[in-house]
């Protein structure tokens, strides 16, 4: 091979024992012999050699001189490759299969030295964040055990915690670091000592004495359809170059994971042949293994519509870094600390006092298995006819208000949950205080809209169904912030009855309002509230409520105005 461009972008010198399927001579060597220098948009070059990583735009010069074997045998090549050279990069900007967005400004110096890559720096911008990398890590042969313990030993300088990883970004001020000099920056955390340090630490060892490590600081990712949020930590690049492994720990924050949708089926898995005849590049696609991931502060577990939690923990996440994430598999026991689940039109919360997990394992991947239990309260409304009237219609039952309590009462429900995300429907079971049976539960938390819509204050289920969309994230914002255990706001009709002038008959009227309650509950069978019309004019109305059993029920009920009184309810069902 001997190849030049005009402009000295690509220079390409020496002896590639290949041969071609229509060929008839062997080569006369395995060895290779080849002499390689690019220079800016020449680097491009390297793209026809991987399907990973891709030069796109800036400034740079690679000088090589690469040896090894090329053997091709019938289950495909046998590429032993050796390098020895230098790679520098300026202002430049590459993409990456597994990378949601691109790496810019990017700036480094690699040495290459026979089957070893010394990074002495790579630093640049990514996701709105900046990386650092430097150490040493092998082109195509892995370090021995004893080659690891060494290299780790040598680093006299702490690795950041994961549980805090450090968000200190290089100063645009600071030298540019040199193979012979590296930055602190990007092997250490540690801010540089003052002469008031108490001691002065060791200064961390050289690039070719340290694993290669990858400093990750205020990313912002979006991992489409898995995550997007914030990100810091550090990795490690195990393997080799050709091969590499991704460990280490990293912290999520402020963002969103996001569950599968159980109706919507994951793209089967891509399976490696190695008699394939198509090409796949140089570099394998990276493998995470044993990635410990922290869930930091702010960080949700959703799957929207349905289920919104926030969460804490760690997992540790295994499989190939793929770019839809399908192949990831976590591992971990999450904490769910507060969240809501909405079923048909009504909201639950979780049950605080409840120990509220989210189990990944390999086995489901990304569809963990919820241990929750959660819990709402619902009005339930019973008619009676109007006294001293015996001929009322249906459609002239009298109507109810919030303050009535022989017509209102609430139930408190509550779900558990015990089983995969993605089945969520199948594996609730349902309970009431008062006791109700599920269908009647059922009717309470998503039914009850129904009946409304073919009565003559259909205008209710439809500000139900409006107020549903409306309210829920309100309700949510504000029970968050005020800590109450229960919090609602609702669509309700006010109805006042008014005799005509001259006559004795009745006029009823009706008025849309909106009404909201805060409630505390003391223990499972004592809660207090205060429910407040919030468009009418009248004066809140502060409840107690005490379930002595499923038969008795004590409430009561004053405005400290005109309407006090305490009820004691017997009620059973057949």
């Amino acid at each position: 091979v001997d190849s030049s461009s005009n402009s000295d972008l690509i220079s390409l010198q020496g002896f590639l024992p290949y041969r071609f399927p229509q060929a008839t001579v062997e080569p006369s060597s395995d060895a290779i012999d080849l002499k390689l220098a690019l220079r800016d948009d020449g680097i491009a070059l390297l793209n026809l050699l991987n399907e990973q990583l891709f030069w796109e735009d800036g400034n740079g010069a690679v000088t090589l001189d690469i040896g090894g074997t090329l053997r091709q045998t019938e289950r495909g090549l046998d590429l032993k490759p050796t390098a020895t050279g230098t790679a520098q990069v300026e202002s430049a900007t590459f993409s990456a299969q597994f990378l949601p967005a691109p790496l810019t400004d990017v700036t480094g110096d690699i040495v290459f030295d026979g089957d070893r890559i010394t990074v002495n720096t790579v630093q640049g911008q990514f996701s709105e964040g900046n990386f650092t990398a430097s150490g040493i890590i092998p082109l195509i042969e892995p370090f021995t055990p004893e080659e690891i313990a060494q290299l780790e030993s040598s680093s006299t300088t702490p690795a950041p915690s994961v549980s805090s990883p450090s968000t200190v970004s290089p100063s645009a001020s600071s030298p540019t670091p040199s193979a012979s000099s590296p930055t602190p920056s990007a092997s250490s955390p540690s801010p540089v000592p003052t002469q008031n340090s108490p001691s002065t630490p060791l200064p961390p060892p050289p690039p070719n004495r340290r694993l290669l490590s990858l400093e990750l600081n205020d990313l912002a990712l979006n991992l489409k359809g898995f995550y997007r949020g914030g990100v810091d930590g550090r990795i490690n690049i195990r393997g080799t170059a050709l091969k590499p492994e991704i460990e280490g720990g990293i912290v999520s924050s402020n963002g969103r994971i996001s569950l599968i949708d159980p109706t919507v089926l994951p793209p089967p898995a891509i399976v490696e042949d190695d008699q394939s005849d198509g090409w796949r590049g140089l570099i394998a696609l990276p493998e995470l293994t044993d990635l410990k991931v922290i869930l930091g502060r702010r960080l949700l577990i959703t799957r929207l519509p349905i289920l919104n939690f926030l969460a804490t923990g760690e997992l540790t996440v295994n499989g190939p870094l793929g770019p839809n994430m399908s192949s990831v598999r976590p591992k971990g026991i999450i904490e769910l600390r507060s969240g809501q689940v909405n079923l048909f039109t009504t909201q639950f919360n979780l049950d605080r006092s409840h120990d509220n997990t989210a189990t990944f394992t390999e086995r489901t991947g990304s569809d963990p298995i919820l241990d929750v239990r959660l819990e709402t309260s619902v009005l339930e409304e019973t008619r009676r006819l109007v006294p001293g009237d015996t001929n009322l219609s249906r459609a002239e039952i009298a109507e109810t208000s919030p303050g009535d309590f022989s017509q209102l009462q609430t139930i408190r429900i509550q779900a558990r949950v015990k089983g995969p995300a993605s089945q969520l429907f199948d594996s609730i079971e349902l309970t009431s205080s008062p006791s109700r049976s599920e269908t009647e539960i059922v009717a309470l938390i998503g039914g009850g809209f129904v009946d409304t819509l073919g009565r003559s204050e259909g205008v209710v289920g439809i500000a139900n169904l409006a107020g549903t969309a409306l309210f829920t994230s309100l309700q949510t914002l504000l029970s968050n912030a005020i800590g109450f255990s229960d919090f609602r706001i609702f669509p309700t009709v006010i109805t006042d009855i008014d005799r005509e002038e001259g006559g004795g008959d009745i006029r009823p009227t009706s008025t849309l309002a909106v009404a909201a309650e805060l409630g505390i509950k003391i223990t499972n069978d004592l809660s207090v509230s205060a429910l407040q019309l919030l468009t009418v004019e009248e004066p809140t109305q502060y409840n107690v409520r005490y379930q002595i059993n499923d038969e008795l029920l004590l409430r009561g009920s004053s405005n400290f105005s005109d309407d006090s009184r305490i009820i004691l309810e017997f009620e059973t069902r057949f």
